[in-house]
């Protein structure tokens, strides 16, 4: 007992200066960290942070202990206004400018064309600068119909006038005077008066006459004295009567036939006959067919005259009777023989049994009560469908459209559908999105409308002979491009400007070939007066005047004949002279060309020639004395 009790005060001992150390060891480690604990000043800045570069601050404790923090930099200070104008920094001393950006211009107005003014689109920036683009040419005037205040006469000048329905525009053209239009119509002498050409403007009523000739004679239409005579022009009334008998010297026979007498005629030497010493008919020349018997009515020959007609029956084999289609008492039976229309009514009852047809899931069954004899019916009655026998099929879904499971009925076709599954949504090529965007899944037609702008580069091309010159604009990004600034085609270049021909373009890179010829009208080239050889122009009227031809007058070949061609000769006689106003009726001929026989013209010869400007005459062809209409071109060949 003593040893343990010693044991346990010894143990108490130690336990408690263990403790007493370890709390001495604390208290001295509290003490030394309150001693060292340091006392902050406030930060000095020693190196002022700029725009770009950093600065420094620092704080100090008594003990000589300091802490240094870096200062950021405190980036531009930039004055206000657009990311697309110059912006200067507003920190002291710095001269920091940051670049322009490019100008984002939108649409701020479109202004269309107007009749004579060309359309543009006005471009905008949100700092104020602003340009202008795709220009559309002028409308043009949209005329209303014409009116016509001035009506155009045969000698006076007309006035017509159309007004812009858009801008009020009036557009004035003068409607030169017509002329005299001329219908000729020729009024033949008859046995008692004279004939002349009546010549009446349509458009007015003028009129002359010229070309009269002397009355005709009688003309006669027999040269016998026993007959009446008649004048045979047309609308002479006159005749002379017959002064002696007529004389039937000469006879002719006219044979019998089976339906006429026969006669003889005794004919005179005018025409006029008369009938005596008549024949009786003669006989009938008969032809016989034989016809077939039908079920009614037995077989048969007919005669038949082949002059009159007249026909003779006989009967050769009785009635064939009825054919019929069927043997069915029960049953009303048709004769089938061509032609008959005969029908036996029944004889005896129907002998009546029942059929069944099962239904299917399209078609309803049937109960049926048939004839076993004849096959009519007395009963007919459906049954129910049957049910549908379904193949079931999946159906994916696509951008738009939820899939499915379809069900189909193997014997009808039927469809029902369930298990829906929800679309795809719509998939796209490009993720530009400054263009419009097509669904690539197949068979979908979707397309996504543009949801940002282009960014575009500009490329100049240079007007040609047939296009405009412009600058293209093309987006980086999707590569739409769009014109503007269009400078006008150059138009072709040729080396000759010689009409009638055909020219080449001599600028580089051009084929252009312009291919004139002329335009030939009435037998002239509307550019050149060039005379077409091949035209016909029409007949010069010829009167022999002793050993030459003389034109009297001429029949142009066309209402817009604007030439005339004088032959040298007409059958083997040389034409040599035109008489003193053959041509006046002919006002629209611009052209004469006279052959080479001609030596000299009459005075008058030209007359009425108002659009006469090219006369073309042998070089021994004298005009002395001849009245040349005004503005008329001379030339000798």
């Amino acid at each position: 007992l003593f040893i343990s009790v010693f044991l346990l005060i010894l143990l108490s001992t130690v336990l408690f200066a263990a403790a007493c150390t370890a709390e001495n060891e604390a208290e001295s480690a509290v003490r030394t960290a309150v001693e060292h604990e340091h006392s902050w000043s406030d930060y000095v800045v020693v190196k002022e942070a700029t725009c770009t570069e950093t600065g420094e601050k620092i704080k100090y404790c008594d003990c000589g202990a300091s802490v240094s923090i870096i200062i950021e930099p405190t980036g531009h200070l930039l004055e206000e206004g657009f990311a697309c104008s110059e912006r200067r920094c507003l920190n002291e001393g710095c001269d920091y400018v940051e670049p322009k950006a490019e100008h984002a211009f939108s649409v701020k107005e479109t202004v269309p064309p107007s009749c004579t003014e060309k359309g543009y689109t006005v471009y905008a920036c949100e700092c104020g600068e602003e340009r202008t683009g795709d220009e559309t040419e002028p409308a043009g005037h949209v005329y209303g119909d014409w009116e016509t205040p001035e009506e155009v006469t045969c000698t006076d000048d007309g006035k017509r006038l159309r007004s812009c329905t858009v801008c009020g525009f009036e557009e004035t053209e003068i409607l030169p005077s017509a002329g005299h239009k001329y219908e000729s119509s020729v009024i033949p002498a008859s046995c008692e008066r004279g004939g002349y050409t009546e010549h009446t403007c349509v458009t007015c009523g003028d009129r002359y006459v010229d070309s009269e000739t002397a009355p005709l004679w009688h003309v006669l239409d027999s040269d016998f004295g026993c007959c009446e005579r008649h004048c045979v022009r047309e609308g002479c009334t006159y005749y002379e009567p017959a002064y002696k008998e007529h004389d039937h010297s000469v006879s002719s026979v006219v044979a019998p036939t089976c339906t006429e007498e026969g006669y003889t005629v005794n004919e005179c030497a005018c025409g006029a006959v008369k009938y005596v010493d008549y024949v009786p008919k003669a006989e009938h020349s008969f032809v016989t067919k034989e016809f077939k018997a039908s079920c009614t009515e037995g077989a048969y020959t007919e005669s038949v005259c082949s002059v009159c007609g007249y026909a003779v029956k006989t009967v050769t084999a009785p009635a064939l009777g009825h054919l019929y289609e069927c043997d069915f008492a029960c049953c009303d039976r048709k004769c089938l023989r061509e032609g008959c229309d005969h029908t036996e009514k029944a004889s005896s009852e129907h002998e009546y049994t029942e059929t069944v047809t099962p239904s299917t899931c399209t078609e309803k069954g049937s109960i049926v009560t048939v004839c076993g004899i004849c096959g009519s019916v007395t009963h007919y009655e459906e049954t129910a469908l049957a049910a549908h026998d379904f193949v079931k099929t999946d159906i994916n879904a696509t951008c738009t459209e939820p899939g499915y499971t379809e069900y189909t009925c193997k014997a009808c076709a039927h469809v029902c559908r369930d298990d829906y599954t929800e679309a795809l949504g719509h998939l796209y090529s490009t993720d530009a999105e400054c263009i419009d965007r097509k669904c690539i899944r197949e068979g979908c037609i979707h397309t996504e409308p543009a949801s940002a702008e282009h960014d575009f580069a500009a490329t100049a091309v240079s007007p040609s002979c047939t296009e405009k010159g412009y600058t293209e604009y093309i987006c980086k990004a999707c590569r739409y491009y769009y014109r503007d600034d269009y400078v006008d085609a150059l138009g072709h270049l040729y080396a000759t400007d010689a009409e009638c021909t055909d020219r080449e373009c001599i600028r580089e890179g051009c084929t252009h070939t312009e291919a004139e010829g002329h335009d030939y009208v009435g037998g002239l080239c509307t550019r050149c007066d060039d005379i077409d050889e091949t035209y016909d122009c029409g007949d010069p009227i010829l009167e022999l005047n002793y050993l030459t031809y003389c034109v009297t007058g001429f029949t142009p070949s066309e209402s817009d004949t604007r030439v005339i061609i004088v032959p040298d000769e007409y059958n083997g006689i040389a034409v040599t002279s035109i008489a003193d106003f053959a041509l006046s009726p002919h006002p629209q001929i611009e052209c004469i060309v006279l052959g080479k026989n001609f030596t000299s013209l009459n005075s008058w010869s030209l007359y009425g020639m108002t659009s006469l400007r090219i006369l073309l005459l042998p070089d021994h062809c004298s005009l002395d004395g001849v009245m040349l209409p005004s503005g008329v071109t001379v030339i000798s060949y």
